[in-house]
């Protein structure tokens, strides 16, 4: 069976989707899936039928499944905000919705096939590792020495890596390496997994040529969890080596103080997990990534990376309306970042959280100076994307905001809901109020606990005279955030024009948020 959607055609016997006669890179899953929506295209398709029908009803996290529909609209040129052909049906499931034809003949269509990206030959992508420990709370430390191994090859010279939120979209899928290649257009890919019981520690690691599947390189570490630094030391050069790039005498020491930035086992740990509660937009996760970064500090007071944790944890207790002193918490964000750049002054992560306290502190000039040069260092960096269209959003530039985050929003896999809440609040302080309402519920989709989206709704509603509305997405914010009042609200979005803020403060108090 062939069908037929505007330039589309997805021919079900030879499992190719062609594209004005060209054929399109789509992982056989992603082909299973969306063969699977259209087949059934009379009736909403729950997650269930999806893993049922996909995955053979594994155990399949929810993750997975969006990653997988957001592969598929991405493969069709669509997306979560205009869905003109995958529709999310929210709190059911999905449906394909566009029109099709069907034709079930065998003649064969003439096929123009797309040269493929050429990747650097000296690339790689890190997935996620497999956590395999008895307990699922060590997830955490699969992710640390994941990320910390990232970092560590992105400062090799000569050596492209993905970046970490670009590699992590794949977490809890079973992948094809030759795919994750095409996708992320790296020569490289490498898997591992991560067990750790009591002080011992099991880290398996293999290299694969992402354009064959065959494996480069393989190894097993069986260590005590207080040589993990050595152990990313050894795997740094293990991996560098077998990728033939070249090498400097000490680099491996080097990568390891650039990478974890301590010797402090116990220090490395906390800041592990303050990192992975970090990715949370729950208000007692942040309280806890704290915590947990301040005693980082107290273990080793030169650990760059806890200082740079601790001032995101402040900074997103501040935008979320959870502190209860933003002008102090502000103050101990910008001390800690600015300890993290005397520790490590070339870290783009310090430039990010730099730029937002910028824009805190209605320093906008200096807000768009830090992210111009996070920008000029990783220009394809989620991360620095996001921070980008934040600052454009608040710095009376939001006219390219929407794309950045929209940019950074399709790189960011589970994190993906700050980069919608931004496109959505650009939107509405450049008067598109449909489109900040559409991106707005997107975002909830995404991760429910974003009250701001609430208020984009609200004060889209409002400005479109639809008060009734405005007010229930009101009540909606303060089921999730009992505190959040204008005037705390205001403080964590500092505008720089006016205007802006004023239309902002009147829209919530027509809506119903208490002063």
């Amino acid at each position: 069976m062939r069908y037929r959607f505007d330039e589309f055609e997805l021919d079900c016997r030879t499992l190719e989707l062609r594209q004005n006669g060209a054929v399109v890179s789509v992982e056989p899953q992603v082909l299973s899936l969306l063969i699977f929506l259209i087949d059934q295209r009379e009736r909403v398709v729950s997650r269930q039928d999806l893993i049922e029908a996909v995955w053979d009803g594994r155990f399949i996290s929810d993750s997975a499944v969006s990653s997988r529909v957001k592969s598929a609209r991405r493969a069709l040129g669509d997306d979560g905000r205009q869905q003109r052909y995958i529709k999310t049906i929210h709190g059911r499931g999905f449906r394909f919705v566009a029109e099709l034809s069907e034709d079930s003949s065998q003649t064969e269509v003439p096929q123009q096939v797309a040269a493929p990206r050429e990747a650097p030959p000296s690339s790689i992508a890190v997935l996620p590792f497999n956590n395999m420990s008895a307990e699922s709370d060590q997830a955490f430390f699969a992710d640390g020495l994941c990320e910390d191994i990232i970092t560590m090859l992105a400062k090799i010279p000569g050596l492209v890596v993905a970046a970490r939120n670009s590699s992590f979209v794949y977490r809890d899928q079973a992948v094809d390496v030759r795919q994750v290649g095409r996708e992320l257009n790296v020569a490289t890919v490498l898997e591992g997994s991560v067990r750790r019981a009591g002080d011992q520690l099991r880290v398996t690691g293999q290299l694969i040529d992402a354009s064959t599947g065959e494996h480069l390189w393989a190894e097993r570490y069986d260590r005590p969890v207080e040589d993990i630094f050595a152990l990313q030391d050894e795997m740094t050069r293990e991996i560098v080596s077998a990728l033939q790039v070249s090498l400097s005498k000490g680099m491996g020491d080097k990568a390891r103080l650039i990478g974890s930035g301590t010797r402090n086992f116990d220090a490395w740990e906390h800041a592990t997990r303050a990192r992975y509660a970090m990715f949370s937009n729950d208000r007692h996760a942040i309280r806890s990534a704290l915590g947990l970064a301040g005693q980082a500090i107290e273990l080793d007071a030169g650990y760059a990376a806890a200082y740079t944790c601790l001032a995101f944890a402040h900074w997103k207790e501040i935008i979320n309306g959870w502190s209860t002193a933003p002008a102090e918490s502000a103050r101990a964000a910008k001390e800690a970042a600015t300890r993290a750049v005397e520790l490590d002054p070339e870290n783009a992560d310090t430039l990010v959280i730099l730029a937002y306290l910028s824009v805190i502190g209605a320093r906008h000039d200096d807000a768009m100076r830090f992210a111009a040069r996070a920008l000029a260092r990783s220009p394809s960096d989620p991360t620095v994307l996001g921070c980008a269209a934040y600052v454009d959003l608040y710095s009376d530039n939001a006219v390219r905001a929407p794309d950045l985050a929209r940019r950074g929003f399709n790189s960011a896999g589970q994190e993906g809901a700050f980069y919608l809440a931004i496109e959505a609040a650009a939107h509405y302080v450049n008067r598109n109020y449909d489109k900040a309402i559409a991106c707005a519920q997107e975002t909830l989709q995404a991760d429910s606990s974003y009250a701001a989206a609430n208020l984009t709704i609200a004060l889209s509603h409002v400005e479109n005279d639809r008060l009734a509305e405005a007010q229930e997405w009101i009540a909606k914010a303060l089921s999730t955030n009992p505190s959040m009042r204008i005037s705390t609200f205001s403080q964590a979005t500092d505008y720089a024009d006016p205007e802006t803020v004023k239309r902002i403060r009147v829209g919530l108090r027509r809506a119903g948020l208490p002063d």
